[in-house]
């Protein structure tokens, strides 16, 4: 009996051993998964230091390579995805959201090259034109008086309220307005 314990002591140095080397496997396995895993996303050409590319590193399950970028094509990521297309912005609108983002810096806006149509016909004109496409009413006056106030804010002397010039016209013209 002295001799069994004898012998289990010896054998314990070696399970110690065996166990510390099936760790130390196992580890340098999961390194290596880890690794592979890091190489096929590399490959795929998709970066997982972003927020998507990360989490598609994280669910992402399988070996197939195509499948993977198929994948982030469809999230938009990749060497694969489409490009966005450019939104095109009208001249107008571009031109308007100047205005604002410089009205919003606090700065007056600059005086711009004056259109060659007034904007009063201008506004008319849009207001027509929206009203034959189906443009409600209210959409259709808001945009028309936009015009002309984006003229005015402009320096458009043409849309700012003058009484002075207001009173030479309609002298001019012979109308009275206080009737």
């Amino acid at each position: 009996m002295a001799q069994d314990i004898d012998n289990h002591d010896e054998e314990q140095p070696d399970i110690r051993s065996l166990r510390k080397a099936a760790e130390a496997g196992k580890k340098a396995q999961d390194e290596l998964a880890q690794m592979k895993r890091e190489l096929m996303f590399a490959k795929a050409g998709i970066d997982t230091s972003t927020k998507i590319g990360g989490l598609l590193f994280k669910t992402w399950e399988g070996d197939d390579i195509d499948a993977l970028k198929a994948e982030a094509g469809d999230l938009g990521i990749g060497p694969s995805a489409p490009a966005p297309a450019p939104v095109e912005i009208p001249v107008e609108e571009r031109s308007q959201q100047e205005f604002r983002q410089t009205l919003g810096r606090g700065q007056a806006g600059a005086v711009t090259e004056l259109p060659e149509m007034d904007p009063y016909d201008d506004a008319y004109r849009l207001f027509q034109e929206a009203r034959k496409s189906g443009t409600p009413m209210d959409d259709a006056a808001l945009a028309a008086i936009d015009r002309v106030l984006v003229a005015a804010a402009s320096g458009d002397k043409r849309a700012i309220f003058n009484p002075n010039d207001w009173a030479n016209e309609r002298n001019q013209v012979g109308h009275r307005f206080d009737r």
